[in-house]
């Protein structure tokens, strides 16, 4: 199917076009070769930093993936501003789930037509956390806090020219992370969807 469309899109390759793009040409000029495309491979013997199973959907697959590719490339602050925006958008979805558009403010400025920053969503969850604890008494203060840390060190990490996290310093957050990343995807699970 990809040879396919590449043939429509780009005609047959010309000796110009084989020299100019010799990847481009490979596909062309071989359309049985498999193409594999979808999130990274794990990759056996390495470790990996979240082993969590159950999320929303498949955006947090990938990114999970990711986070795991990047810390056993040793891409530390990569991973970092990836764990970020993995809790970015878990905190976004379960807002978005409990509230929907009733109380879009929540989560989404619509004057500026984007989510809101990280810390309005936190500052937001944390006086909203009275409406999670009939189903969620593990989303309290506490669970806020740590979501704030990781905000911190994500916000640090990408801002900063200092680029040398330690793997050790990275090891010690683990915990918190699979427990924040469980915890809002078992509050997204319980949630029904906001009409």
């Amino acid at each position: 199917m990809l040879h396919a469309l590449l043939m429509r899109i780009v005609g047959a390759p010309t000796d110009d076009m084989r020299r100019e793009v010799p990847t481009l040409s490979r596909f062309l000029d071989a359309p049985s070769q498999p193409i594999v495309v979808g999130p990274l491979p794990s990759m056996p013997g390495v470790a990996t930093y979240l082993n969590v199973q159950k999320v929303p959907d498949d955006f947090y697959t990938d990114l999970i993936a990711q986070v795991n590719h990047c810390y056993s490339l040793g891409v530390y602050p990569a991973q970092m501003v990836l764990l970020r925006k993995l809790m970015e958008n878990l905190v976004i979805d379960v807002l978005r789930r409990k509230y929907g558009t009733k109380d879009i403010g929540l989560y989404y400025d619509t004057n500026r037509r984007r989510f809101k920053d990280f810390q309005v969503l936190l500052d937001n969850m944390k006086s909203k956390l009275a409406d999670f604890a009939p189903t969620s008494p593990g989303l309290d203060a506490s669970a806020v806090k740590m979501l704030q840390s990781f905000r911190e060190t994500g916000n640090r990490t990408a801002h900063t020219i200092d680029v040398h996290l330690k793997r050790e310093a990275i090891d010690r957050m683990r915990d918190d992370a699979i427990h924040l990343v469980k915890l809002l995807s078992g509050v997204y699970d319980r949630l029904s969807p906001a009409p």
